[in-house]
């Protein structure tokens, strides 16, 4: 049995034509949808990609089946088999491996990845913390070098006020030995003048 499907259009719009031919590759479809695209594109005031949300006539698709093909069912069983296998190279996508495993592999592909998010993140958290700490540490260290410098200062301003008082005392001693020197010369003098 053949069944033959025909459309209710014409068979050629502009140089573009319907029935495909059997001999094609996967790439030769995609340009030739792309300069369908293109050629769409034009018309339209905003260049959009061709989307399906366009709107459908309200005509329904036509097939038709041949009396002829319906009686000669049983010869044609091994032609249609070979003649299928045929047509359906015109979109054979053989390079691409699609299995039900796909999504379970961007599940753990996703698990993965967040997992190494977090173990950065983590990392990151770990390493903030110890800078912190560290910087901690050095204030605190700043803190007590200059309460230690403080205290080096004070006790060596109390030594200088100590040496200048000393010193002082040290002069004013013999200041005062001097006077009672003098003094005590001044004395025997007015003593040897009386005698």
């Amino acid at each position: 049995m053949r069944i033959v499907s025909e459309h209710d259009c014409p068979k050629s719009v502009e140089g573009l034509s319907y029935d495909p031919e059997p001999n094609r590759s996967f790439d030769h479809l995609v340009s030739e949808t792309e300069s369908f695209e293109k050629k769409l594109n034009a018309f339209t005031k905003f260049h959009q990609p061709f989307t399906k949300t366009t709107s459908r006539t309200d005509r329904a698709f036509v097939m038709r089946v041949s009396k002829d093909d319906i009686d000669s069912d049983d010869e044609d069983v091994e032609n249609n088999d070979q003649q299928d296998k045929e047509e359906s190279q015109i979109c054979t996508c053989d390079d691409l491996y699609l299995s039900d495993d796909d999504e379970f592999d961007h599940e753990l592909q996703y698990t993965k990845s967040t997992e190494d998010i977090k173990n950065q993140v983590s990392v990151v958290e770990k390493e903030i913390r110890n800078e912190i700490e560290r910087a901690l540490s050095a204030i605190a260290l700043v803190d007590k070098y200059r309460e230690n410098r403080r205290e080096v200062e004070r006790s060596l301003d109390l030594q200088y006020k100590r040496e200048v008082a000393e010193a002082l005392e040290t002069h004013m001693n013999a200041v005062k030995r001097e006077h009672a020197i003098i003094s005590y010369i001044e004395e025997r003098k007015i003593r040897k003048e009386e005698a």
